[in-house]
């Protein structure tokens, strides 16, 4: 019997702000959201203008007017408190992330309790490694709907050869313990439906033998700060140079299985050309020395989310080299901004080669320096990179992706 989804509203769950919260801004909008439950909730207050800091700039992305009030459930302070005693005991790596997703559940479950409603009638959504307990605790006849991030222990695997392959770059790196993926088996048995970001997640999830019927690809929502600075805004020079070099721009964490080690390579073999490599986000790795001494890598630290769209407009072209991302949502920002996007396949189907920017046939640092090098011989063809960047956003819609839910769920108007 196919799973049923009523037309009744939805829970979502979500730790962080994650996809900065379109899921359940999207049932909000749909007037279908029931309750989001999350960890932290950091409405606007004074606190933010009397005590600026890093801490209360990062948290104001913990909030979104849209679906602010009545329709949320946290628990700030039990988080927070949570936050200091994980470091306190000096937990790290998968401890804490395991323990997060567990207390998170137990604390979720006491709340879908407190709705008072007919559980067998509940539709929820939550994502991956923090949904097992939660689906366990509702009766089979509920919609039960699962978000998975990533391609789960095909790109561990993928990582763990990466790691082999590029040692001298130190990092903190760990294999999950054995306990995360059996959750995460688990969880895909409960749901009834599991949506993924991208052909590449249903591949590697269906290798790991999820069923397809249970598979739907549905894209992330496109989904920017204010200020953006529209394609067709941007002008390129006519030529890079020495003093006016092409900007090419890292956002994310400098991990290995972000493609990081590569691109440093390709920049060493670079150095001396007209280009420059602004790296912004944690620095997951310790390179080589002589990978630390180009003069043509610039390491930025984290931006918070308000802060982000100056990193995409004040560059010319974003470099996105992954090895695996369940979708890549940096794609959609840079587009968004104008910046032409340089991607890996491995990932999100957002760059249409020849158009908004290029597929990397390889992600050797060889293949990566030598488009690099010819881009910045090129200027004009960045220049209509950026031109056509919004012509395929309506695809990551809010509206484009709500169609593509209601299929998901055998057509039932939700």
């Amino acid at each position: 019997m196919k799973p049923k989804c009523s037309k009744n509203s939805w829970v979502s769950l979500q730790i962080g702000c994650r996809e900065h919260y379109s899921i359940p801004i999207m049932f909000s909008h749909a007037g279908l959201l029931q309750k989001l439950l999350t960890d932290i909730w950091w409405p606007p207050t004074r606190l933010n203008a009397m005590f600026p800091s890093r801490l209360t700039r990062s948290l104001q992305g913990r909030y979104q007017q849209e679906i602010a009030g009545s329709d949320v459930s946290h628990d700030f302070f039990k988080f927070m408190l949570a936050e200091v005693m994980y470091r306190s005991r000096r937990l790290s790596g998968w401890q804490i992330n395991m323990d997060r997703n567990s207390a998170f559940q137990a604390w979720a479950i006491k709340q879908i309790e407190l709705l008072g409603e007919d559980k067998g009638s509940l539709n929820v959504f939550s994502y991956s490694y923090s949904a097992r307990d939660v689906f366990r605790s509702l009766p089979s006849e509920s919609c039960k709907v699962l978000a998975q991030i990533d391609p789960a222990f095909v790109e561990e695997e993928i990582v763990c050869r990466e790691h082999e392959r590029y040692s001298n770059y130190l990092s903190s790196w760990h294999t999950a313990p054995a306990e995360y993926w059996e959750n995460v088996r688990e969880e895909w048995e409960l749901a009834d439906h599991i949506v993924v970001n991208s052909q590449w997640s249903k591949d590697a999830l269906q290798k790991q033998g999820v069923a397809e019927k249970k598979l739907k690809i549905i894209p992330l929502i496109s989904s920017v700060p204010v200020s953006v600075k529209k394609a067709g805004d941007r002008v390129l020079p006519e030529t890079f140079s020495a003093r006016d070099p092409m900007r090419v721009l890292f956002l994310g964490a400098a991990i290995l299985r972000k493609g990081i080690a590569r691109l440093l390579e390709a920049a060493q073999l670079l150095e001396g050309s007209p280009i420059v490599f602004n790296i912004v986000g944690y620095k997951g790795i310790s390179p080589p020395e002589e990978i630390e001494q180009l003069t043509s890598i610039r390491w930025i630290s984290p931006v918070s989310r308000l802060d982000v769209g100056d990193q995409y407009r004040n560059n010319d072209v974003f470099l996105f080299p992954t090895l695996s991302d369940g979708f890549g949502m940096t794609q959609l920002e840079a587009l968004q901004h104008g910046l032409p996007v340089i991607s890996s396949r491995y990932c999100g189907e957002v760059v249409r080669h020849g158009t908004n920017g290029e597929i990397l046939e390889d992600i050797s640092p060889e293949v990566i320096a030598e488009t690099l090098l010819r881009l910045v011989n090129e200027p004009s063809t960045l220049q209509m990179y950026s031109d056509n960047a919004e012509q395929d956003l309506m695809l990551y819609s809010e509206n484009s992706i709500f169609q593509k839910f209601k299929d998901m769920v055998d057509g039932v108007s939700i």
